[in-house]
């Protein structure tokens, strides 16, 4: 008997039991682009399967090169993925200052959720965006954990999706 191929990795949410059913839940990525190029960060969002990335900073303006909303959008345009910027989906400005101010982010994490409350129209688009084509959540923060982003990523998985971050 011959031995048998390896079976290639499944796909995080596929179903088991050798069925063809799919999880129907769309899939949400989330991803910080420090410690990233604009080169590297398309590489990896290429990677994941990502079409759209979804900028979820208030201000989105950056001292790293090429990671302001302009060059940011242009740049991503140019490599395939449409852009979309949701300023309110952001920390609010005195929630950042805090932060510099050297608030933790659990110190300012129930203000920005009392801030997201306010904010279900910009929600309702970033989720219908995400359920039109695979996307991410943009913001500078490498740990999910540590930033809005993270709290975005919880409400859009009580809206059903599957979230990667990546």
């Amino acid at each position: 008997m011959a031995p048998r191929a390896p079976r290639p990795p499944a796909r995080p949410g596929a179903a088991k039991s050798g069925t063809l059913a799919l999880d129907p839940s769309p899939t949400v990525f989330t991803c910080g682009y420090s410690g990233h190029t604009p080169s590297s960060l398309a590489t990896v969002l290429k990677a994941a399967g990502v079409r759209r990335v979804i900028d979820v900073r208030s201000f989105p303006h950056s001292r790293k090169p090429g990671f302001s909303k302009g060059p940011l959008s242009e740049f991503l345009e140019r490599e395939g993925f449409a852009y979309a910027h949701l300023p309110a989906l952001g920390a609010p400005r005195e929630l950042l200052q805090g932060k510099k101010g050297g608030l933790t982010f659990a110190q300012i994490a129930p203000a920005y959720r009392k801030h997201l409350t306010g904010q279900a129209k910009a929600l309702d688009e970033a989720i219908r965006l995400a359920r039109e084509s695979p996307s991410t959540l943009l913001c500078l923060e490498k740990d999910p954990k540590e930033c809005h982003r993270g709290i975005l990523a919880q409400r859009m998985g009580r809206a059903g999706f599957r979230v990667i971050h990546l």
